[in-house]
């Protein structure tokens, strides 16, 4: 759906960030993409924090397509329902109910 909205209803932000390195090295990792996180490393973490959290799950095969884990990574690190939300809006776009 397409909408029009008067600029007083709109507000505009404009966010500046920086990358500040050690070195020319820590440049180069950054650039070349050999620091990035892989997903063992993310779902290695996201495992810690459930378990130190006290949350029960099954260690699924597939943790990015395994529902049921979503549904649980959900349920931890939802920050709530936003106090102004449309009524025709979906809830999530996967569709998917807390666990």
């Amino acid at each position: 759906m397409i909408a029009q909205h008067r600029t007083d209803e709109l507000r505009f932000l404009v966010h500046w960030s920086a990358e500040v390195f050690e070195d020319f090295a820590e440049l180069k990792k950054n650039m070349d993409g050999t620091d990035d996180l892989t997903y063992d490393q993310v779902f290695e973490t996201f495992i810690k924090d459930l378990r130190a959290r006290g949350i029960s799950f099954e260690m699924p095969s597939d943790p990015v397509r395994d529902p049921q884990f979503i549904k649980t990574l959900v349920a931890a690190y939802d920050f709530g329902t936003p106090v102004e939300y449309p009524q025709d809006a979906p809830v999530s776009p996967l569709n998917l109910q807390a666990a």
